[in-house]
């Protein structure tokens, strides 16, 4: 079995020690929040090339399903389809605990534990994408060599090797750093963040809005409507109002009607 690059899972004492630590050596974050970065990368499976017209002739490039004008497919999609799904996870959790601030998330402190639980369990998973490929890495070059077989001595001289496709992938979450609405001058930028708060909550409302299609209401839906109550409240020390909308969700939440949301009764 291959040993994959990744830094080893942390399980959920790990992460409370290291949380736990972290606020001890920093008593000032107890109610604030702290600036963090999930980053991922990975093999495309496809090389740019100026070879395709050698093996192709130029009405034939369409008709082989692992070329464009310029790049050639020379893996499956199968063996990277995990990682769609890895940034769709971490997308969620963005979403969930965080606001953004540039490339980088804002994230509460009384979230971190939390938060660094959910995205261990999304490392895992990637690494659990990255050892499927690896063990089946001869069957799905061959894939892509039978979807395109005028391209198959090309597919195999772009190809990477097993160990430089091992290397290419990286699931790396930054250090936190602790978050001070200050500029570098001294000005208080509190106003700013609070600005973006409110529209992040704006947003993941209408999204929560939008995606309530059936007529009826169900538990994913009242679980979204919660977390978005709990994500209001760990960010009130940014914004005041934050406390009245939280009230207004659990006010909504209350009115729900009881038991099985899914039964014929709620629809």
């Amino acid at each position: 079995m291959a040993n994959i690059k990744i830094a080893a899972i942390a399980d959920t004492t790990q992460i409370s020690n290291t949380v736990k630590s972290f606020i001890d050596r920093n008593p000032e974050l107890q109610d604030g929040a702290v600036i963090i970065k999930v980053d991922v990368e990975g093999c495309q499976g496809r090389r740019r090339t100026n070879e395709i017209r050698q093996f192709l002739d130029e009405d034939e490039v369409s008709d082989q399903s692992s070329v464009s004008k310029v790049e050639v497919q020379w893996i499956s999609t199968k063996a990277l389809n995990f990682k769609s799904a890895v940034h769709t996870r971490l997308s969620n959790l963005k979403r969930k605990y965080c606001i953004p601030f540039s490339s980088m998330n804002i994230l509460p402190t009384s979230k971190l534990e939390e938060y660094l639980i959910e995205v261990e369990a999304v490392r895992e998973y990637f690494k659990e994408g990255i050892q499927n490929a690896l063990e089946r890495y001869e069957e799905y070059i061959q894939m892509e060599k039978d979807r395109s077989p005028k391209l198959a001595e090309l597919i195999e001289k772009l190809r990477m090797t097993k160990d430089d496709f091992e290397k290419s992938f990286l699931f790396q979450i930054s250090h936190p750093i602790p978050f001070t609405p200050m500029s570098i001058d001294g000005e208080d930028l509190g106003d700013r963040y609070s600005v973006g708060l409110i529209q992040d909550i704006a947003l993941t409302a209408e999204s929560i809005y939008a995606s309530c299609t059936k007529p009826k209401i169900d538990q994913t839906f009242v679980e979204k409507l919660s977390n978005l109550k709990d994500k209001v409240v760990s960010f009130m020390f940014l914004d005041d109002r934050a406390t009245k909308i939280a009230d207004s969700i659990q006010s909504v939440l209350n009115h729900l009607p009881s038991g099985n949301l899914d039964s014929p009764l709620h629809m």
